[in-house]
C-alpha cells in the first residue's frame, strides 16, 4: 500500500479479495508509486493503466507468476485510484488467484499425457450471438479410484483459482452460477465442473473460463481422466 496509507475497508468478493484505503497525496503521486512498485516486485501489466473519461479514475490490471517454478495458478491485480472532492486519493485494491491453464494439476503418477485444441464456432443459450471458443482437451491414464480422483480434485483446484460450477442453474441474469458444493460427481457423465477466469491478452479482458472433468474405464484397472477447458473468445458473425 502507500506509505501512510488508512485502511478504511477490507472484505472478501466471490472469487478475490477487496480493501479500500485513502491517502492525503493526489492521484498522480500514488500512481508514480504503483507504476515503479509493480515493475520491482516481478508484476507484468496486463491491461495499461487509463483514466476514466473525467479524470476522476484511474484503473490497471496486472499479473504475477512465479519465476522460480510453473504454479497451477497466478496472483492477479486490479488497482483503482480514484481523486475525491477533497483532495484526498481512494485505492481499491482487489487480488485473487486465477487459474494458469498451463499447468493445472494432474492425479499423481499420471501416465501417457496428451493434450488436443482445437476452435470451434457456437451459439450461446438463449441469443442469437455466435462465439468462437478455444477447446483444450488434456487426457492421462491412472489407477486411481473415482473417490481418490474426484477428492483430489474438488479440494485442490479451489485454491488455484476454480470455483464449482452448476451448469444446470438458469442464467436468467446472464452470469456464470457459482455454487459452494461440487454439483456432479465422477460416476455420471457429466463429471465435475468448475468455472475461472483467465485474462485475454489481445482485446485485454478476462474471459470466464469452463472446465469439465470425466473419466472412462480401461482394461487392467486403469481408467482414462479428461479435463476439458472451453474458452470462449470472442464474438463471431457465425457459421456461414
Amino acid at each position: 500500500f502507500y506509505p501512510g496509507a488508512a485502511v478504511i475497508n477490507k472484505e472478501p468478493v466471490p472469487g478475490e479479495k477487496k480493501v479500500l484505503y485513502v491517502v492525503q497525496v493526489d492521484a498522480s503521486d500514488v500512481i508514480a508509486f504503483y507504476k515503479i512498485s509493480l515493475s520491482a516486485g516481478g508484476w507484468q501489466v496486463a491491461i495499461p493503466g487509463k483514466w476514466d473519461t473525467y479524470g476522476s479514475s484511474w484503473d490497471v490490471s496486472a499479473l504475477w507468476t512465479d519465476p522460480a517454478q510453473p504454479l497451477p495458478w497466478q496472483l492477479s491485480l486490479g488497482l483503482d485510484v480514484e481523486r475525491t472532492m477533497r483532495g484526498h486519493t481512494l485505492v481499491t485494491v482487489y487480488y485473487s488467484r486465477d487459474p494458469n491453464l498451463d499447468n493445472v494439476p494432474l492425479y499423481p503418477e499420471a501416465e501417457q499425457v496428451q493434450e488436443e485444441q482445437e476452435q470451434i464456432i457456437e451459439q450461446l443459450p438463449f441469443y442469437s450471438i455466435h462465439v468462437t471458443t478455444t477447446v483444450i482437451t488434456k487426457t492421462y491414464r491412472t489407477a486411481a479410484g473415482l473417490q481418490e480422483i474426484e477428492s483430489f480434485y474438488n479440494s485442490s483446484l479451489l485454491d488455484h483459482g476454480w470455483s464449482f460450477y452448476d451448469e444446470s442453474i438458469p442464467h436468467d441474469e446472464g452470469g456464470p452460477r457459482f455454487v459452494e458444493q461440487q454439483p456432479g460427481n465422477l460416476s455420471s457423465p457429466e463429471g465435475l465442473s468448475f468455472a475461472g477466469a483467465v485474462l485475454d491478452p489481445v482485446e485485454q479482458v478476462y474471459r470466464r473460463v469452463d472446465l469439465q472433468i470425466t473419466t472412462s474405464d480401461e482394461n487392467a484397472g486403469s481408467r482414462l481422466v479428461q479435463l476439458r477447458f472451453r474458452l470462449p473468445l470472442n464474438r463471431s458473425p457465425g457459421p456461414r
